[in-house]
């Protein structure tokens, strides 16, 4: 204590941070002010004493879990940024600026919609905004230079509910968005081929007996353009107000072999 006070003269400060032992035993952190008074002609400290342990506390764990997600933010291979409602640009991980070719820092601060092609940029400031007036999230796929993107705006409110901020999240897409544009484009080359014969074809459930596809040759067939989700007995007159006695479903169950075939009349 005495170098203390040695030193707070020769320093001429009034503030210092220290430890208190109670007699518990138990360890305080603590902040002192302490200043000098004359009483009577002689020097005095005048000193107040504030204990500030849970506020450390808490200042801790505030940097433990920044730490923690700051690792978690340069550790993903998604986007995620976070701008003000104006478009500048808050905060943006490793992978974002590697995505836009610049560095960390030399986006921060800028505007977000500076960085981006014009038609881009319109795009996600409508979402942006879209974002802010419902004060929920929102969900955009788009495309960047070959890469599909799906970005989800999240609004960031304050004690009064304002939104303040919006954090974004963008995942790269692409082998799913080309793997599902396949498919579609096998179904409907598929859908095309089984609408060209000469055929009634049709899918049903085996659990509800309801159609999930007729081609148009079964459509032309029963004069009715849409049969899905209708009982495969509504659409293939058999006098039965369910499933017919001789349906064949229970022989492919019991067969149990993929791709075997069953022919009934």
């Amino acid at each position: 204590i005495n170098q203390t006070l040695v030193k707070i003269k020769a320093q001429n400060i009034n503030y210092f941070f220290t430890y208190h032992r109670r007699a518990s035993g138990e360890i305080r952190e603590v902040e002192i002010y302490i200043s000098m008074v004359t009483t009577q002609g002689r020097p005095l400290n005048y000193t107040i004493v504030h204990d500030i342990t849970e506020r450390k506390q808490a200042e801790r764990a505030l940097r433990e879990r920044e730490q923690v997600l700051s690792a978690i933010l340069k550790a993903t291979q998604d986007t995620v940024f976070m701008m003000t409602l104006d478009g500048t640009m808050v905060t943006i991980n490793p992978t974002g600026a590697h995505r836009l070719k610049m560095k960390v820092e030399d986006i921060i601060g800028r505007c977000g919609w500076d960085l981006l092609p014009s038609d881009i940029a319109r795009r996600r400031k409508a979402m942006l905004a879209e974002t802010v007036r419902t004060q929920t999230p929102q969900v955009l796929v788009d495309e960047i230079a070959g890469i599909w993107f799906e970005s989800h705006y999240y609004p960031i409110l304050d004690d009064l509910q304002r939104v303040t901020h919006v954090a974004v999240f963008a995942r790269d897409i692409t082998q799913r968005w080309l793997a599902e544009q396949a498919l579609q484009e096998a179904n409907e080359r598929f859908t095309t081929v089984l609408d060209n014969l000469a055929v009634a074809v049709y899918v049903f459930d085996m659990q509800t007996y309801k159609v999930l596809f007729a081609n148009r040759y079964l459509q032309k067939m029963v004069n009715e353009d849409n049969l899905i989700g209708k009982f495969c007995w509504q659409i293939i007159p058999c006098g039965y107000n369910s499933h017919c006695n001789n349906c064949p479903i229970k022989q492919l169950t019991t067969e149990n072999q993929p791709g075997s075939v069953h022919v009934w009349e």
